[in-house]
């Protein structure tokens, strides 16, 4: 669901002229709502996209974050992102910015009123998100010197750990006796 949301924010802010070849004009240098508003999507943004620092391991800025810190921490970054919004007058800005806000709180809205109804990892592993599609990372790519094939050995010294963190979660949510329909998860012969 992560990955669909921001899918979905970032197709918003693209549609909307949100996200710019060029910053535009005295807007993003000028303290005004729109310079507040274009801010505040370019600090989301970079709390959703941030880069990994060269010869990282960590796999949590390689291959995210499963735990339930981190989705706490994403909710916090929804809270203080609605705050900082609603102090934007809405008003004072042009109607593709209007429009930008509000479908900036919708998303933020949104992913709060999530938040309230944990799924306690059913939404982990999906035919969209999990470890199990780690292998297209590598799918087609190229690498051109060792600087890449150097970051290459670091995302896959960090498989073990992102596996381990995943395995965690399930096993946390299994012991709450929380687990996929059998249905989803059953071979073609168990479905009969």
């Amino acid at each position: 669901m992560r990955r669909v949301v921001t899918l979905a924010l970032a197709l918003s802010f693209a549609a909307t002229g949100a996200i710019n070849a060029a910053p535009p004009s005295s807007a993003t240098t000028a303290n005004t709502p729109a310079a507040q508003l274009h801010a505040l999507f370019d600090k989301a943004w970079n709390e959703e996209h941030s880069k990994p620092p060269a010869g990282t391991t960590d796999y949590r800025l390689l291959w995210g974050d499963p735990s339930i810190a981190h989705e706490k921490k994403q909710l916090a970054q929804a809270k203080a992102n609605l705050a900082a919004l609603k102090k934007i007058d809405v008003a004072k800005l042009d109607p593709n910015d209007q429009l930008s806000w509000r479908l900036f709180e919708y998303q933020m809205d949104d992913s709060i009123a999530a938040a309230a109804y944990p799924d306690d990892a059913q939404g982990l592993i999906t035919q969209l998100w999990g470890p199990q599609l780690a292998g297209d990372e590598f799918k087609d790519k190229h690498y051109d010197n060792a600087k890449d094939y150097a970051t290459l050995v670091d995302k896959l010294n960090a498989v073990g750990p992102y596996l381990a963190a995943f395995t965690q979660r399930l096993q946390q949510a299994m012991a709450k006796d929380i687990t996929q329909p059998r249905a989803v998860t059953a071979g073609p012969a168990m479905r009969r």
